[in-house]
């Protein structure tokens, strides 16, 4: 639950600093952002691939430890 704290907080965090860049909610404002603020890019994208629990992050062994546990 730790680690799933940690991620959410960290995305919703990332999306916040987005959001100040572009004064904008809406989506099509965030194109390009990519080029812009590569390195915030890319945690945002390894942040997201944990919360769906890819195999090579926290997030995946988030989940199997804690699917194991209810199992």
């Amino acid at each position: 639950l730790i680690i799933y704290s940690m991620m959410n907080i960290a995305s919703w965090l990332g999306l916040g600093l987005l959001h100040q860049a572009t004064k904008s909610l809406a989506i099509q404002d965030y194109a390009g952002l990519g080029r812009k603020f590569s390195v915030v890019g890319i945690c945002l994208t390894v942040i997201m691939l944990a919360l769906i629990g890819m195999p090579p992050t926290a997030g995946f062994t988030a989940k199997l430890i804690l699917w194991g546990k209810l199992w």
